[in-house]
């Protein structure tokens, strides 16, 4: 097994493809850097914005770059192939799975306990930012991964809009909602001059609006002539 990996033609890997490694890696170190930590921890605006540089951002570049380089595609499939990982990758990247996996993780940690569990303690902080890679890893599978080909136009544009509707969602009852959501935001001196409610208005929009984008970009590259 060893001897076929290494005869894999990673060589042949376009340099855009490598740079989509290289670009979630840089996208994940900027969400989770010190400067935009403290920055988060004072505005809600800004851990919105970190929240989509990982899931929006950095889980599809770094879903691309599995595909788009073999060797490390069959380097994971082979690690993970005994004990039945393969069986489990399978059902966890079923588009219905990760759907609800990715959205069930999203609204968890955006419910106030969890949230401001996770911005009082550094380890729920890194846990939440951990899981968020991974549910959204998930949900890009199916669009991004190896096996994309496999799907037609029509599973594209469905999936994406549900996708969209997770967050927009989300991100419309925190634009409109008539009081703040979170302890933590109402405890410290908000960032820009904006009350807590204004900031998390903002923050929902973010989220609402600005959130959007990444998918409809994603679905400009994936949705194409199937003919």
């Amino acid at each position: 097994m060893g001897a076929r990996i290494a005869a894999i033609p990673d060589a042949q890997v376009s340099l855009p493809a490598r740079g989509t490694l290289v670009g979630g890696i840089v996208v994940l170190a900027l969400a989770i850097s010190p400067p935009l930590d403290r920055i988060a921890d004072r505005s809600l605006t800004a851990h919105m914005a970190q929240h989509l540089l990982l899931t929006l951002v950095a889980a599809p570049l770094l879903v691309v770059a599995t595909g788009a380089w073999p060797r490390l595609w069959v380097t994971l499939r082979t690690r993970v192939s005994g004990r039945g990982g393969e069986a489990l990758g399978r059902v966890l990247t079923h588009p219905l799975v990760a759907l609800v996996i990715s959205a069930g993780v999203l609204w968890a940690w955006h419910a106030p306990r969890a949230y401001d569990a996770a911005l009082a303690d550094n380890g729920v902080h890194a846990a939440e930012h951990v899981s968020f890679v991974v549910a959204y890893g998930l949900y890009w599978w199916p669009l991004l991964g190896p096996g994309r080909a496999e799907r037609s136009n029509a599973f594209r544009a469905f999936y994406l809009l549900a996708g969209t509707a997770t967050g927009g969602l989300l991100g419309a009852l925190l634009t409109f909602a008539p009081g703040a959501w979170y302890s933590h935001y109402n405890a410290t001196t908000g960032a820009a001059g904006l009350s807590p409610l204004a900031d998390q208005h903002l923050a929902g929009v973010v989220m609402w609006l600005i959130g959007a984008v990444p998918f409809a970009l994603i679905g400009v590259v994936v949705l194409r002539d199937e003919g």
